[in-house]
């Protein structure tokens, strides 16, 4: 199952919040300050069941391209 996560980063003397995915082993952190953007990644993942090695890609998919 999949999660968000969240760490502050200081960017430029600013601290900024920006969220990631994890499933406990692997971590994709520090992907999107927005929180839903995030979440629906994570829904998209849990829903249909993603295997660890394809998260990049669709990560990629939804956010780079």
């Amino acid at each position: 199952m999949y999660f968000v996560t969240k760490e502050t980063v200081i960017i430029e003397s600013k601290a900024e919040e920006l969220f990631g995915i994890s499933d406990g082993c692997e971590s994709f952190p520090c992907l999107t300050p927005d929180v839903n953007q995030a979440e629906c990644i994570v829904k998209l993942l849990n829903e249909n069941n993603v295997e660890a090695n394809h998260v990049a890609d669709v990560i990629e998919d939804m956010l780079y391209t």
